[in-house]
């Protein structure tokens, strides 16, 4: 097998984990996934009021742990479907950086769909914290050509 990462990525609620899981199965690839492991690791000891800085600490340890597994098992030179939720262009250059160190390719994976339907999968996943009423594409950055152009350049 070749060392290849799938990096998941779009809006809050486009079904990036079902996506992810379904692509990981279907590859054979490790599946990944940061909102699963925070909510295996930190919802038991979470504040019943959430501090974002707790929050982003949190995130933040969760996504380096993630991507030292990810890593090991690109350099294995196997593949793995990472999520890690919405992502900003630095966080996918990072990616790009990494994947190139471990000379495995990159692929770059979109779910999207209507923003009511993603609007509902927000409210049912961060049930019994419930999203303030925002518009959940506020969190996300979509690739620009540049970006896709260079995880193109690597999949050859």
């Amino acid at each position: 097998m070749t060392a290849s990462l799938h990096l998941i990525d779009g809006p809050a609620g486009a079904g990036k984990s079902a996506y992810a899981r379904k692509l990981a199965a279907e590859l054979p690839a490790l599946f990944l996934c940061r909102d699963l492991a925070m909510a295996t690791l930190f919802t038991p000891t979470a504040p019943a009021a959430l501090d974002p800085a707790w929050l982003a600490a949190k995130a933040a340890q969760c996504e380096a742990h993630l991507w030292s597994v990810a890593e090991s098992t690109l350099a294995a030179g196997d593949a793995v479907v990472l999520n890690l939720g919405p992502l900003q262009p630095h966080q996918r250059q990072a990616a790009l950086f990494r994947a190139r160190g471990k000379a495995a390719s990159l692929h770059f994976h979109q779910p999207a769909g209507p923003l009511a339907d993603r609007w509902a999968r927000v409210q049912v996943q961060t049930t019994p914290h419930p999203c303030p009423p925002v518009d959940p594409t506020g969190f996300y950055a979509p690739p620009t050509l540049d970006e896709l152009a260079a995880a193109y350049a690597m999949a050859l």
